[in-house]
């Protein structure tokens, strides 16, 4: 039997987790109604994920290429959040953490919002919230505010935080022997490695300091962490693009 692709697994373990937290959803505040479309996208123009009500039914729309590039690469993630929540205990970045709890936090941040705006569910949460009474344009119930936040720590507190079970185990990229395929008279050299569809590309000064690690999947270019096994997207078109943004040379 063949093995899944990347993308097919990311997918699959995305809709599994969305169905959890739509069920719960549906329990918690007592809409079985409830029934949300998900959608995964790994489409190179589209960027942001989504949340909402679209055609009067609850949707979430999910970017996934990097989460399939972390699991091709086999590296850790950083889930970034808004400015404004991002140092919160409950419902801030995630650092440094295993591709699939990075991706449940996406799913339940737009699933809240998906709560948020769907009609049965916002009147539910606001009852459950204490918070019946209030105007329907309310700030508090809008955008990133109080109203979504509670529903969100919810959310990432049943799903989330300490509640992921990782289906796949990190590589850790050890960088080679300083043996450069490559030389060039500015003071540094590079040597590369394949691990399964990535390449990774050290760069070294010529005394073997390592600069840093940039790495290609077919998602696209990433600068690779070692210390915290983690990476960071890319918009770049080649490695010497990459290089001279990210390292100076």
């Amino acid at each position: 039997m063949a093995s899944l692709s990347v993308q097919a697994i990311v997918e699959q373990y995305a809709r599994a987790t969305a169905a959890k937290m739509e069920s719960y959803v549906q329990s918690q505040y007592n809409v079985p109604d409830f029934k949300l479309k998900v959608i995964v996208s790994y489409g190179k123009r589209r960027r942001s994920s989504w949340g909402g009500m679209r055609n009067g039914k609850p949707f979430i729309n999910l970017v996934c290429k990097r989460f399939a590039a972390a699991s091709e690469a086999g590296v850790m993630m950083t889930e970034t959040e808004y400015a404004h929540i991002r140092n919160d205990p409950v419902i801030g970045e995630m650092k440094d953490v295993p591709w699939e709890t990075a991706l449940a936090g996406l799913i339940a941040h737009e699933i809240a919002h998906a709560v948020q705006f769907f009609p049965l569910t916002k009147r539910s949460a606001m009852e459950k919230l204490g918070v019946k009474e209030l105007d329907g344009h309310s700030c508090i119930l809008k955008n990133h505010n109080w109203f979504w936040q509670r529903i969100y720590a919810d959310l990432r507190t049943e799903f989330v935080n300490g509640k992921v079970t990782v289906t796949s185990t990190p590589i850790v990229v050890t960088p080679p022997p300083s043996r450069p395929q490559r030389t060039v008279n500015k003071g540094w050299k590079v040597v590369r490695q394949q691990n399964g569809k990535a390449r990774f590309s050290f760069y070294y000064t010529t005394s073997d300091e390592l600069i840093g690690v940039l790495c290609v999947t077919p998602d696209g270019y990433f600068r690779y962490y070692p210390d915290t096994q983690s990476v960071k997207k890319l918009n770049v078109k080649n490695f010497n693009e990459a290089r001279k943004i990210e390292f100076g040379i």
